[in-house]
């Protein structure tokens, strides 16, 4: 099974950094590593958008030390004080709000046409098989893929 997990630009929709495993991961687990990477390269990070799976205390705290802001789904039944203040923050403006109308003013939601749509267009173009059989192959190809769906991407915008 090959798992992949997208970072990516919310305006242009660009990936910015993927990462492809062999064996299933968390999700949670390969966006800390990403946005590690992305800070020692020195790439300016302003936002992080999450569903639910994403609401882990130290997620909140690595974002607001790292000054991005968290669009981080909060679950149901969140307890406050949690350990992260920008979280019991976001919380309690749900709470107070109501689901609907926080999600349209913290623009929760705006991630999934570009994350979902980059994995649909992959799959539509290249389609959803892999075929080389060496786990160094297999990464590789589904690198290839990402890669070249940017480029036939960026080619088709100029």
């Amino acid at each position: 099974m090959v798992n992949n997990h997208i970072e990516r630009k919310p305006e242009s929709k660009e990936p910015v950094s993927f990462e492809v495993n062999l064996i299933q991961q968390s999700e949670l687990d390969s966006a800390k590593r990403q946005l590690a990477e992305l800070k020692r390269q020195k790439v300016n990070v302003k936002y992080f958008g999450g569903d639910g799976s994403y609401d882990e205390i130290a997620l909140w705290n690595q974002l607001v030390y790292n000054e991005i802001e968290p669009i981080i789904k909060p679950d149901k039944n969140a307890i406050i004080p949690s350990g992260s203040r920008e979280r019991d923050k976001n919380v309690e403006e749900r709470n107070l709000l109501g689901y609907d109308l926080w999600a349209r003013e913290q623009g929760y939601g705006y991630r999934w046409p570009a994350t979902e749509g980059i994995f649909s267009a992959v799959k539509r173009i290249f389609g959803e098989k892999i075929h080389a059989r060496s786990e160094k192959g297999i990464i590789q190809e589904a690198k290839v893929k990402f890669w070249a769906y940017q480029k036939m991407k960026r080619y088709g915008e100029a």
